[in-house]
């Protein structure tokens, strides 16, 4: 076998390096602002409530509907109810949502809900809960009651001073989802788990069902409000290792009050939010190194692409010789 020229294996280097600069400057733009973010904010110790040592935040919009059973099904499964509360924390939904709140809290429950005008989405929605929570643990979970409220006791159980993360799974030993959540979304779960796979082990990170000691959220990282997969970002930013986090098995159940959130948009949020959190992770070195693999991905695609137009004239020689031979054998 004849060895290849230098100048040509050069100048295929060449190529690689200038087209994997591509990919990689599309990268860096889209996670310009990766570093950004806020540092975790809660109240402070003697701002507890005395009492309360459990808070439920609970991101809302548009959920009416949801929130009175929602929140009378935790107070009812919880076995303090007494050092329970539960914050709302709602994008203006004006739906009656602040109405509801008023009425349960005239039936006794520890509820209240913060309203949000001039700030929108279900990241900020949780910090902005953990801000206003008074307990040392928190719970966080959506108002669809797609997450079953009588799950909840488990999760404050989970939490300890060495599990100082747990994860709601919906693939755990007995966890579910119901029969009939579309194929397409369970499709679209599959493919955001596996994604999200080389940042964790966790079996579930995509769940919004999550919850963390107060001790634990003050020591993280700045946290970057986007997306709606706070609980892979706080899993991150904590820096926890993946064996100090707990999971508590749990059966999602199909929205029955209320639309999805879910969109093209929201779809889209999560790729940028999941490409801001690989480049935290990798750092300048693991930059380096990702670029190495894009120009080694490069060669090989410009050398498979030489062989294949070599091996396509060769096949339009051929051709071509078989037609002449035709036309001089008539």
């Amino acid at each position: 076998m004849l060895r290849e020229p230098r100048a040509r294996s050069q100048q295929r280097l060449r190529n690689a390096g200038f087209f994997s600069l591509i990919p990689l400057l599309v990268f860096l733009l889209l996670t310009s602002g990766y570093n950004s973010g806020q540092p975790p904010q809660v109240r402070a110790d003697n701002d507890n409530g005395g009492h309360i040592e459990n808070t439920v935040v609970i991101p809302s919009y548009h959920e009416a509907g949801n929130i009175p059973a929602l929140v009378t099904r935790i107070f009812q499964a919880v076995e303090s109810p007494d050092t329970t509360e539960v914050v709302i924390v709602d994008d203006d939904s004006r739906d009656g949502t602040e109405e509801a709140v008023e009425r349960l809290r005239e039936e006794g429950y520890n509820v209240a809900v913060v309203t949000r005008k001039d700030e929108s989405g279900l990241s900020s929605a949780v910090l902005r809960g953990l801000k206003e929570a008074r307990g040392s643990k928190f719970v966080i979970m959506d108002a669809d009651l797609q997450h079953p409220p009588e799950s909840v006791p488990h999760f404050f159980k989970a939490l300890s001073e060495r599990r100082p993360f747990v994860m709601g799974t919906r693939y755990g030993p007995s966890g579910a989802v119901d029969k009939d959540w579309p194929f397409l979304r369970r499709l679209m779960s599959g493919v955001a788990r596996s994604l999200a796979r080389p940042l964790t082990s966790t079996s579930d990170p995509m769940s919004g069902f999550f919850g963390l000691t107060k001790d634990l959220y003050t020591q993280a990282a700045h946290v970057n409000p986007v997306g709606f997969k706070i609980a892979l970002e706080l899993l991150l930013k904590t820096g926890i290792p993946d064996d100090r986090v707990a999971e508590v098995s749990y059966a999602f159940a199909k929205r029955t009050v209320g639309a999805s959130k879910l969109s093209s948009k929201t779809v889209l949020k999560y790729l940028f939010h999941l490409a801001t959190l690989y480049r935290w992770r990798m750092g300048f070195f693991g930059l380096v190194f990702f670029e190495a693999l894009l120009v080694g991905g490069c060669w090989v695609a410009l050398y498979a692409l030489e062989v294949g137009v070599v091996w396509w004239r060769q096949q339009r020689r051929q051709a071509y010789r078989r037609r002449e031979k035709g036309r001089l054998d008539v």
